[in-house]
């Protein structure tokens, strides 16, 4: 025997969540500030390594230097237990700082400043009545979350995240807009791009 259930009943429709609007504010005033600050806090590790990358590579350089000044030493004249000595000590100096180099090179490459691009990308871009309250990225793809009372900003705002070289390329497939409390709009924006790193922040 078929059963059938309407779905239009009041009792099955979704209730939209209603929220005050000095509460949607000091949330997505709080995720600014959070981007903002983790954005500056991963900028400032990236210098740091760089900055210990170059003081080995000044060093190895330093170390070649003397290398080859002790070589040409000891092809002007008879070797020296000495001179011998400090050929070997720094022939290994060099190999262990080239190894130090050789492993900060590839972690730089294998880990690049991506995820700090994003936040500070994200930070730059500002539209009048549009709070961005949280996104997520990684391998499945992207997706954005947020409030705004306009509802033509949502492509408006992609246009310019496209602009980015972060998401140059970046296709959408699923926008969604929920009725929030005086006007607002909660909007979610996804897509299915498998390139991105595995990266979030919620």
């Amino acid at each position: 025997m078929k059963q059938r259930i309407n779905l239009y009943q009041a009792g099955l429709q979704p209730v939209p969540q209603r929220f005050a609007l000095p509460t949607l504010l000091r949330s997505c005033s709080l995720v600014l500030l959070v981007i903002a600050g983790t954005a500056g806090t991963l900028q400032y590790q990236l210098q740091q390594q760089q900055l210990q990358t170059n003081k080995i590579q000044t060093a190895v350089q330093q170390k070649s230097e003397e290398l080859a000044n002790l070589q040409q030493a000891l092809d002007n004249r008879q070797p020296e237990q000495s001179l011998l000595q400090q050929v070997d000590q720094l022939n290994v100096e060099i190999g262990q700082k080239q190894q130090l180099l050789q492993y900060l090179t590839a972690d730089q490459q294998a880990q690049p400043p991506r995820y700090a691009a994003v936040l500070q990308q994200l930070s730059t871009q500002d539209l009048p009545q549009f709070w961005l309250r949280s996104f997520r990225l990684g391998k499945a793809g992207v997706e954005f979350d947020g409030v705004t009372r306009d509802a033509a900003l949502v492509p408006q705002w992609l246009r310019q995240l496209g602009q980015s070289p972060q998401f140059s390329g970046q296709q959408f497939s699923a926008v969604s807009f929920q009725p929030l409390a005086q006007d607002y709009l909660q909007f979610r924006v996804s897509s299915s791009d498998t390139a991105l790193a595995a990266e979030s922040l919620r």
